[in-house]
């Protein structure tokens, strides 16, 4: 088994300088002791373009560039290019979360003043269950979950707000349409002007075997920016949901 300990050590053998250091900058909570472990792998990395290269194809440039900053290594001068190509990263993925923030209470409130009660799952939720802030998960869509007979009306004031039915496709037939309902967890959204991409659910899996109980239903509310919050899953049965969803 390996011991994430000994890898970020640099005890292990199985990791390059550069891939060691982007576990060990990517770890949270931020611990003060990893600092000049931080930049002791930092000070071995020859090749920080591989560095940049890892950082995206794991889309953690945020958590990697907090990291990197809370152990004090900007004034590095090695891999500057490479270093501010992360940094945009980070940056182009903060911002892209807190449109994605606004536009989930934004639909949020909308679904509710419809009348139709909505869930919210993993996106900002996620970041704020995770690390308590913004700015260092990367949010690649929205997922909201209602009812499966409240689809029908939670889709139209999708394409109301200017959403586009991409899975399936909008001109999808109406045998396909029932099949997705039938097989399937959600139908899938995105806005031509902004990008933002919707997942619509009526269950959490397409396996709607996986995860079954009352918990599974119950709601609570997570306040995503002072005095806005929106309903999720409890605590316990979010955490099994976002195990069950990465696996």
């Amino acid at each position: 088994m390996l011991n994430l300990d000994a890898l970020i050590d640099g005890d292990a053998q199985i990791a390059s300088p550069e891939f060691a250091l982007v576990v060990a900058a990517t770890r949270w909570p931020h611990d003060p002791r990893w600092a000049a472990r931080l930049r002791d792998l930092a000070l071995q990395v020859t090749d920080w373009p591989r560095v940049a290269a890892i950082v995206e194809r794991h889309r953690v440039a945020g958590l990697f560039a907090a990291g990197l900053n809370h152990a004090g290594l900007p004034d590095i001068d090695a891999g500057t290019e490479a270093r501010a190509a992360i940094g945009a990263l980070a940056r182009d993925s903060a911002v892209q979360e807190l449109q994605s923030v606004f536009e989930t209470l934004h639909l949020v409130r909308a679904l509710e003043g419809a009348g139709i009660p909505v869930r919210v799952l993993k996106g900002a939720t996620a970041a704020m269950l995770a690390f308590g802030r913004y700015g260092v998960r990367y949010s690649m869509d929205i997922d909201l979950i209602v009812a499966k007979d409240q689809v029908a009306h939670a889709a139209s004031l999708l394409d109301a707000r200017g959403y586009v039915r991409i899975a399936p496709a909008a001109d999808a037939s109406a045998a396909t349409m029932r099949a997705r309902m039938a097989r399937y967890k959600d139908l899938a959204f995105e806005h031509p002007d902004s990008g933002l991409m919707v997942e619509l659910h009526w269950r959490l899996f397409q396996n709607p075997y996986l995860l079954r109980g009352d918990d599974l239903d119950a709601r609570e509310p997570m306040q995503l920016v002072p005095g806005a919050s929106v309903a999720v899953l409890p605590r316990a049965p979010a955490i099994l949901y976002l195990f069950a969803h990465g696996t």
